[in-house]
C-alpha cells in the first residue's frame, strides 16, 4: 500500500515536472525563435510558427507566459506535421502536447478560442458580443475580425505607440483588410466604396499625411462596439450623426453631418456633385492638354530659332532696358507670387501628391495640421494682393490713366492663330504684338478666373458647417471638386506655363528681370512686343 501511495506519488510529480517543463517560457521559445519552424495544416497550407522573443518581450503580453492564453494542449494529432529545418530538426520532432492550430471555424463567441482574451478583457468583450462583427460571426460567418485580425497576436502594442496596428494613423489599414475586399463586401451587403471613400476625404488624406487630429474609422464608427448606421445605439444613426460631427467641427449640424459619406455620387445619387465633379474635371484636362500641347510646340520650335541665331549673333546689337512696371505693380506681383506658393505648398499633398518629397515639405511646415493653418493664412495674404491691385487700378483710373491694354481684344485671338500658323511653319513671321501679348492676357485673365474659383471655394470650405446648414450639404461637396480641380489647372498654368513664357523662353531665358526690378529689356521688348518697341523707336 505504502509502495503504491509513493510510485502514484512520484508518477503526479513527475507529470507535475513534465507538465511544467513543457509551459515554460524558455522551452517554447527553444523552439519558436527558430524562423524555420513552421506547420503543414491538412488542407496544405504552411503556417509559420516563428514568435520574436524581442518583439513578444516589448508587447503589451510580454509579462506573461505562452501558456497563459495558449491553455489548450492535447495529443498531436499525425494530420499537423510540425517541422524545423534548421539544426533543432532532431529535437522533439514529435511534441507530446499541441497548440491548438488557428482556425476561423473554431472562433465562435461560445467557444474556448477566446477564452485567453476574455479572461482579461470581459468589458471589451461585453462591448464587442453585441457588435455588427459578432452578430455576423454567430450567424455562421467566418469573414468578421476577431479580437487577433485588429490587436494582432504575439506583438500587441499600446494604441498610443505608432507601430501598433490600431495606431490612429493605422487602423485605417487594419479595416481595409475586409472593407477593400469587394468580394467580401457584397456577401454581407456593405458598401464596397468605404475605404477609397474614406481616403479621397479631407479626413483620410490628413490622417495619411501624419495629421494627429484627423478623425479616422474608429472615431466615428467606434471599435468594439461597431453597430449598424440603422441601429438607434449607433453613434452612425442620424439622429446622433450631428452630435458626433460637432465634436470637431463647431456649428456642424445635420446638414453638414452630410457633406461626407462613404456612398459615391452617381447620376442617381447627388447627381449636381457627380455633374458639376464630371464636366469640370473634363475641362481640366482639355485646358491642360491644350496648354502643354502649345507650350511644348513653342519650347521645340522657338529653340531651334534661338540657337540658329545665337551662331549669327543675331540682336546682340540691342543693349539697353525700358521701364515696364512701378514698385506698386512689383508689390503687387510679390504678394501674389508668395501667397501662391504657399497655397500650392501646403495645398498640393492633399490632392494626392503623397511622395516623399511633399512629406518631407510637409515636415519642414511643422506637419499637415501647421500646413492648414498655414494654407489659410496663405489664402488671407493672396486675397489682400487682389484688393490691393484693385484699388490701384481704381485710383489709377480716378487719375485718368485709363489705359485698356490687357483688355482682350479681337487681335488678340488673330495674334494666337498667326502664332499657331508661326510655330508649325506655315507662316514665315511670328505676329507683332502691343504692350501686353494673348499670352500674358490670358494669364492675367485666368489667374483673376482662379482668384475668383478658389477664393470663393476655400472660404466655404473653411466655413463648411455654416455653408451647409445655411444652404445644402451638396454645395460643400461641389465647392471640394471645384477647388480641388482648379488647384491643379492653377498650378500647370503658373508653374508650366507661366514659368516658361515669363522666363524659361529661349527669348528670355534664364530669367526676366521685370518682377525684380521692373524693368524689360530692349532685346525682349522687341521680339514679344514688337508694336510697342516699334512705336518707342519711333517718338524717341
Amino acid at each position: 500500500m505504502i509502495r503504491r501511495s509513493i510510485a502514484a506519488c512520484i508518477i503526479v510529480f513527475l507529470l507535475w515536472l513534465q507538465h511544467e517543463y513543457a509551459s515554460s517560457q524558455e522551452h517554447c521559445i527553444s523552439c519558436h525563435a527558430n524562423e524555420k519552424l513552421h506547420i503543414r495544416l491538412p488542407n496544405g497550407l504552411i503556417r509559420s510558427l516563428y514568435v520574436n522573443p524581442d518583439r513578444f518581450a516589448s508587447s503589451v503580453h510580454g509579462k506573461f507566459k505562452c501558456t497563459d492564453c495558449h491553455t489548450n494542449m492535447r495529443p498531436m494529432k499525425k494530420s499537423h506535421q510540425i517541422t524545423m529545418n534548421s539544426p533543432l530538426s532532431g529535437y522533439r520532432r514529435d511534441i507530446p502536447n499541441e497548440i491548438k492550430p488557428f482556425v476561423r471555424r473554431a472562433y465562435r463567441l461560445s467557444q474556448p478560442a477566446l477564452a485567453a482574451c476574455i479572461e482579461c478583457h470581459k468589458e471589451h468583450f461585453k462591448l464587442y458580443s453585441k457588435s455588427e462583427h459578432a452578430m455576423s460571426i454567430l450567424s455562421g460567418s467566418d469573414d468578421p475580425p476577431m479580437c487577433t485580425d485588429c490587436h494582432g497576436s504575439h506583438y500587441i502594442l499600446s494604441n498610443e505607440d505608432p507601430r501598433s496596428l490600431i495606431y490612429p494613423s493605422n487602423v485605417i489599414w487594419v479595416c481595409a483588410k475586409c472593407h477593400a475586399n469587394k468580394e467580401m463586401m457584397l456577401r454581407h451587403k456593405v458598401n464596397t466604396h468605404t475605404v477609397t471613400t474614406y481616403l479621397g476625404s479631407f479626413h483620410g488624406k490628413k490622417l495619411h499625411l501624419g495629421s494627429k487630429r484627423s478623425a479616422n474609422c474608429v472615431t466615428c464608427h467606434g471599435y468594439h462596439s461597431i453597430l449598424s448606421p440603422s441601429d438607434p445605439a449607433s453613434m452612425m444613426h442620424p439622429s446622433k450623426r450631428s452630435l458626433l460631427c460637432a465634436n470637431c467641427h463647431e456649428g456642424g449640424g445635420e446638414k453638414f453631418a452630410l457633406t461626407f459619406t462613404h456612398k459615391l455620387a452617381s447620376p442617381s445619387e447627388r447627381p449636381a456633385v457627380y455633374w458639376v465633379n464630371l464636366l469640370f474635371e473634363l475641362f481640366v484636362i482639355i485646358v491642360l492638354i491644350s496648354m502643354f500641347a502649345y507650350t511644348l510646340l513653342d519650347a521645340v520650335v522657338m529653340g531651334a530659332l534661338w540657337c540658329a541665331r545665337a551662331i549669327h549673333k543675331e540682336g546682340e546689337e540691342l543693349k539697353g532696358y525700358v521701364q515696364r512696371w512701378n514698385v506698386h505693380q512689383i508689390l503687387q506681383h510679390f504678394l501674389f507670387m508668395g501667397s501662391v506658393m504657399a497655397l500650392m505648398l501646403t495645398g498640393l499633398p492633399l490632392k494626392g501628391f503623397w511622395s516623399p518629397i511633399s512629406l518631407f515639405l510637409l515636415e519642414l511646415l511643422g506637419g499637415v495640421d501647421n500646413a492648414a493653418i498655414i494654407h489659410r493664412v496663405a489664402g488671407i495674404v493672396m486675397l489682400i494682393a487682389v484688393v490691393y491691385h484693385l484699388l490701384y487700378l481704381l485710383v489709377q483710373f480716378a487719375l485718368g490713366n485709363r489705359r485698356t491694354e490687357m483688355l482682350p481684344t479681337f487681335k488678340d485671338f488673330v495674334d494666337f492663330y498667326h502664332s499657331i500658323l508661326f510655330l508649325l511653319r506655315i507662316r514665315r513671321e511670328p505676329p507683332k504684338m502691343g504692350r501686353y501679348n494673348f499670352v500674358e492676357k490670358f494669364l492675367y485673365w485666368a489667374a483673376g478666373w482662379g482668384i475668383l474659383m478658389m477664393g470663393v471655394t476655400g472660404i466655404m470650405l473653411w466655413q463648411a458647417p455654416l455653408v451647409a446648414e445655411r444652404t445644402s450639404p451638396q454645395l460643400v461637396e461641389i465647392a471640394h471638386a471645384l477647388h480641388s480641380h482648379e488647384a491643379v489647372l492653377a498650378t500647370f498654368a503658373l508653374l508650366c506655363f507661366h514659368i516658361y513664357f515669363a522666363h524659361l523662353r529661349p527669348d528670355v531665358f534664364p530669367m526676366s528681370t521685370v518682377w525684380l526690378t521692373g524693368k524689360i529689356s530692349l532685346r525682349e521688348l522687341k521680339e514679344r512686343h514688337a508694336l510697342e518697341y516699334e512705336h518707342r523707336s519711333t517718338n524717341s
